[in-house]
C-alpha cells in the first residue's frame, strides 16, 4: 500500500472513530458545561453513551423484518412480475435502515444528554440509596 492509500485509510479510521465517539463527546461537553463533579461526569457519560447506542440498536431491530423481506420476498416478487414493488422494498431495505439507525443514534446522542442533565444529580442520589 502506498502512502496515499495509507493516508486515506488513516483519515477514514479517524473519521469513523469520531462518528462512533460522538455520543460520548457530546455527553462530556454537556456534563462539563453543567459543572458536574468528575465522578458524576463519568457515570453520566457512560449512561448517555449506553442509551444512545441502545436507541441506535432499537432502530436497527425495527428494520430487521424489512431486511429479511429483502432476502426472501423481493426475489419472488421480482420473478412474479411485481418489479416496482420489489425495487421499492429493496431500496428501503438497503438505505432506509441505515438512514434510520444513524438518524436515531445521532438524535439520541443529542437529546438524551440534554434531557438527562437536569435530573442526573437526583438519579445518582437514588442509585446510591439516598433520599
Amino acid at each position: 500500500m502506498d502512502a496515499t492509500s495509507s493516508l486515506i485509510v488513516a483519515l477514514g479510521a479517524i473519521a469513523l472513530l469520531t462518528v462512533v465517539a460522538w455520543p460520548a463527546w457530546f455527553a462530556w461537553i454537556v456534563a462539563w458545561r453543567c459543572g458536574m463533579p468528575m465522578n458524576a461526569r463519568r457515570s453520566f457519560i457512560l449512561v448517555c453513551l449506553l442509551l444512545s447506542f441502545g436507541f441506535f440498536t432499537l432502530a436497527g431491530v425495527a428494520f430487521l423484518p424489512l431486511g429479511l423481506a429483502d432476502v426472501f420476498v423481493v426475489p419472488q416478487w421480482a420473478a412474479g412480475g411485481h418489479e416496482r414493488t420489489a425495487i421499492t422494498l429493496h431500496f428501503l431495505s438497503e438505505y432506509g435502515s441505515i438512514t434510520a439507525c444513524l438518524t436515531a443514534g445521532l438524535l439520541a446522542s443529542v437529546i438524551v444528554p440534554l434531557k438527562l442533565r437536569r435530573v442526573w444529580p437526583q438519579m445518582r442520589l437514588v442509585m446510591r440509596g439516598g433520599k
